[in-house]
């Protein structure tokens, strides 16, 4: 276990006062590792308590391991091999299990995981290709939908109606020269936005699609009704969506053009809000979770200045994230590559997965009590 100091940092926002953002201390703790090539997903238990999936990127039957007992500790409880190679998106359940959605070879698969961490795969989509950009939500009553993209140009969708029963549709999106990233965002069964990032005459840009069951009992990914929506133009490729109640998130870097990112978030109505002025950077993961007060935090990774940025709603105020500083210092920073996970244990400790390489990732934990002062804008 490393602890690190973290000295104060002040970010200036134009317009209004200073803000400190002053946690005293994070602890980063080494996980163990599956294969010499590994993805770490946070895997809570019913009761929420940290538990961290680690699964091998490669083989016909990958390595993988189920790490409890932390922060800051974590031991090796669970060791096993799973039909499903390459990286993906992991779902929690609300019953300690979960869903991990990745390609298998040239198929689309889930594994579906116990409380215990005991497993079973399902193929999603059959049709064989090469498939990037998973996005995996779980809508109010549980039922998981993923988004996902098939030979870089056809968008796809898919919903579990049940055991190795899947309904999926895909759409090959004309004059797109490259889809980047999707954030599936589901409310209910029929209720449920696909967004995703594109190269489109030379821009990146954010859609959304409204996959549902349309009139004539057919599942598109657009129809006459709902046709795909532009919602910005001039977008980095990564996204994040959540659902947060019975409201629809999706989080993204926009910049009008310029060279300075905004961190954003769009709720389906309206214009996308503001929520830090990143500047000139290269913005890489984005991760969400829910505070011990119910309200979501947002933290994401800045790969230029290989820095965690970690917003949190003030005090009190709204659930809408302040601009942030830079906070956490984590071990080896020269080399941190990404992000991969942001979960909260029951006593509201918030806990940061993060890679230094393919081999080596840890926990960081910092203290919640972080001060803010003069005003949120």
């Amino acid at each position: 276990m490393k602890i690190t100091a973290i000295a104060a940092s002040l970010l200036i926002v134009a317009g209004s006062l200073q803000a400190a953002f002053l946690p005293a201390e994070w602890q980063s703790a080494p996980l163990a590792k599956a294969a010499a090539k590994n993805e770490w997903y946070f895997f809570p238990d019913n009761a929420a308590n940290s538990r961290v999936l680690v699964k091998a990127t490669a083989g016909a039957k990958a390595n993988f391991k189920l790490l409890t007992g932390g922060p800051p500790v974590w031991t090796d409880t669970f060791t096993s091999k799973i039909s499903l190679g390459k990286q993906g998106a992991f779902v929690p359940s609300a019953n300690g299990g979960g869903f991990l959605v990745a390609p298998q070879g040239n198929t689309m698969k889930v594994a579906i995981f116990d409380n215990l961490g005991n497993s079973t795969v399902e193929t999603i989509d059959p049709n064989p290709g090469s498939y990037t950009g998973v996005s995996a939500e779980l809508d109010a009553t549980g039922g998981l939908h993923v988004g996902y993209i098939y030979n870089s140009r056809t968008i796809c969708y898919a919903r579990r109606n049940g055991a190795s029963n899947w309904t999926f549709t895909s759409q090959l999106i004309p004059g797109a020269i490259f889809i980047h990233d999707t954030a599936v965002v589901p409310l209910t069964t029929s209720n449920v936005s696909l967004y995703f990032t594109q190269t489109y005459t030379g821009v990146r840009t954010l859609w959304r699609a409204k996959p549902a069951v349309a009139q004539d009992g057919r599942l598109y990914i657009t129809w006459a009704a709902n046709p795909l929506q532009n919602i910005e133009n001039f977008v980095a490729t990564n996204l994040r969506g959540s659902r947060v109640g019975a409201e629809g998130r999706v989080y993204f870097f926009g910049s009008g053009n310029t060279a300075s990112w905004k961190l954003k978030r769009y709720t389906g109505i309206g214009s996308p809000a503001e929520l830090e002025t990143a500047g000139n950077v290269s913005p890489k993961s984005i991760r969400v979770a829910i505070g011990p007060d119910g309200r979501q935090r947002v933290a994401w990774y800045n790969e230029t200045q290989k820095r965690v940025h970690y917003l949190k709603p003030v005090n009190n105020g709204p659930d809408l994230p302040v601009l942030a500083g830079y906070p956490v210092v984590t071990t080896g920073k020269a080399t941190l590559s990404d992000l991969s996970g942001f979960h909260f244990t029951p006593d509201g400790t918030p806990c940061l997965l993060y890679r230094t390489t393919l081999a080596t990732a840890f926990v960081a934990t910092p203290r919640e009590d972080l001060v803010w002062t003069g005003t949120e804008w």
